[in-house]
């Protein structure tokens, strides 16, 4: 029977330690000085006569206790910081000092400096606390600055709001980078905080056994107050990953998220009919607007006027500046000179010409995540209406195909509230029967709302009956 990967490592790792063991037991017979290296059997012998008292229960509990609480606040205090350093760049650079002189400084000062300002019962906490900080700190803001620029675009126009934003775009950037640092922070947390213990020397803790078995020889015993500290900071670690990992479970890999999002109809919207969108009542106009990107020259003097609730199709070249053109329409991008004068508050949908759709989200989960909750109803009848059954509606997008993954973003644009819906070159990679399929969805729903049809193919425009405005023709 051929084993799995796993029980092989755990084999191989057991078999690894019991070589230790017994290059330590080899070791100890040679020296045969109990005083200078006792042996595993010593070392059990002891242990074993400590786990029953009382004092070796409450010195792991204290120990235990102020560690721990000591991690929390880093761990706590660390995420907040990096938040707010990724919110500001003053606030970053305020911090910048701080994390480097936290990370730099030696235990040892900072334990000795500690004992001038607070109890020595509050040492490890505090110092465990500064160990983990700037740990976390970078681990934190580095996980935010890996988000997806694309996808915080997209949530920013469908007017995502800032605890969706977190669960399916921040949390899978972060939570990766951020579990990584916690394991080697625990470590940290322990190392230092008995360190401080044994230096402080707080009645009742780890670090005083540990001081007093040094001082009188014990050295069965300091060995075995060792184990208990490895014992603890490898139990204490693995306990709250797990616990991270449980309780982020539906932030971390969203699975649940995606299901709740997309297969729980609201009561008020059961059927699957959908509220219209608002009407715009005003064109747009687009006046003398230039662009350019590294001195080439994207747009120049363009203008034209885009009808309230009409299908306009912006029609030329690639690399003609259509896509800049509708960036800059929906406030994407800033003109280099001229405007774009459109109806207070409008509110524009887009599919783009990348799918930008959160990998780790069922299809229903990413339509449902730019739709507020009286409007789920509809999700499971309108991703039906494009070839997507129910199982395919609850899979990850990144099982999907390529064209199930275009229909997932058509989707979620077109089910979206805003008065002005974009598509981008948004049938693209769709054969001839779903193309046609994905245009009769779009008239179906378009409810009055403005089109503007970003292509080069006069089949599309045709589909919609758009008036044709040239771009870089």
């Amino acid at each position: 029977m051929k084993m799995n990967a796993k029980t092989k490592h755990r084999l191989q790792t057991v078999a690894a330690a019991l070589f230790w063991v017994a290059v330590w037991q080899l070791a100890s017979m040679l020296v045969n000085q109990v005083l200078f290296l006792p042996s595993p059997v010593d070392v059990v012998r002891a242990l074993a006569g400590m786990l029953p008292s009382g004092v070796f229960w409450r010195a792991v509990g204290t120990s235990l206790w102020r560690i721990a609480l000591g991690f929390l606040l880093g761990l706590v205090v660390g995420c907040g910081l990096a938040t707010l350093a990724a919110a500001s760049g003053f606030a970053e650079i305020l911090l910048r000092p701080l994390m480097l002189l936290v990370r730099s400084t030696p235990v040892a000062s900072f334990i000795i400096l500690a004992l001038v300002w607070i109890n020595s019962r509050g040492l490890s906490t505090f110092i465990s606390f500064l160990m983990v900080l700037p740990v976390i700190y970078s681990a934190t803001l580095l996980g935010i600055r890996s988000a997806d620029k694309k996808l915080l675009e997209m949530a920013g126009l469908f007017r995502v709001g800032h605890f969706r934003r977190l669960r399916a775009i921040y949390l899978p950037a972060l939570l990766p980078a951020l579990l990584n640092a916690c394991e080697l922070a625990l470590g940290m947390s322990w190392k230092s905080g008995v360190a401080a213990e044994v230096i402080g020397l707080p009645a009742g803790t780890i670090g005083e056994r540990l001081y007093q078995a040094k001082i009188f020889l014990q050295m069965p015993e300091l060995f075995a107050w060792t184990a208990v500290i490895i014992a603890l900071s490898a139990v204490f670690g693995k306990a709250v990953i797990a616990l991270m990992r449980g309780g982020v479970g539906l932030l971390e890999n969203t699975e649940g998220f995606a299901r709740k999002l997309g297969a729980q109809p609201a009561a008020s919207d059961a059927a699957g009919v959908d509220a219209a969108p608002p009407k715009p009542t005003q064109p747009i106009r687009v006046e003398g607007v230039d662009k350019a990107f590294g001195g080439q020259q994207v747009l120049r003097g363009f203008s034209a006027t885009l009808p309230a609730g009409a299908a306009t199709a912006l029609m030329g070249p690639s690399g003609g500046g259509k896509t800049t053109l509708a960036r800059i329409i929906m406030g994407l991008e800033r003109p280099d000179a001229g405007r774009v004068e459109t109806a207070p508050d409008l509110r524009f949908d887009c599919v783009f010409q990348e799918d930008r759709l959160c990998e780790q989200l069922s299809a229903a989960g990413n339509v449902a995540l730019v739709l507020p909750k009286t409007r789920w109803g509809s999700i499971a009848l309108a991703l039906a209406a494009v070839g997507l059954d129910e199982a395919l509606a609850q899979k990850p997008v990144r099982d999907l195909s390529g064209g199930e993954r275009r229909r997932v973003a058509l989707v979620r644009a077109v089910l979206a509230t805003g008065q002005v819906l974009v598509l981008d070159e948004a049938f693209k990679g769709l054969d001839a029967a779903s193309r046609e399929v994905a245009f009769g969805f779009v008239r179906a729903r378009l409810d009055g709302r403005s089109l503007l049809v970003i292509t080069h193919d006069a089949a599309e425009a045709e589909a919609f009956g758009a008036g044709v405005v040239p771009v870089g023709a």
